[in-house]
């Protein structure tokens, strides 16, 4: 029920904040190079659509420092 409602909120027209070593360009300057070169700065968000998020397979787990969690097989189409 909880993963039913996260794969809906995460499914069709959503904002996402690109990673900040990504290609992209803040005020004429690529980002990977503003992270290399040590520069802290904040990418905006952007509208991506997210046409299909199936989940597979549910398995529960154990994170390293022994917090159960959720092992999810996913595919995501955008």
């Amino acid at each position: 029920e909880g993963i039913d409602a996260g794969v809906a909120a995460l499914t069709g027209r959503i904002m996402q904040v690109p990673s900040k070593v990504s290609a992209i360009k803040i005020d004429g300057k690529r980002s990977y190079a503003r992270v290399r070169g040590g520069e802290e700065f904040e990418i905006p968000a952007r509208p991506v659509t997210v046409s299909s998020f199936h989940v597979y397979d549910v398995r529960e787990a154990v994170a390293e420092d022994g917090t159960p969690v959720l092992d999810l097989v996913v595919s995501v189409v955008c």
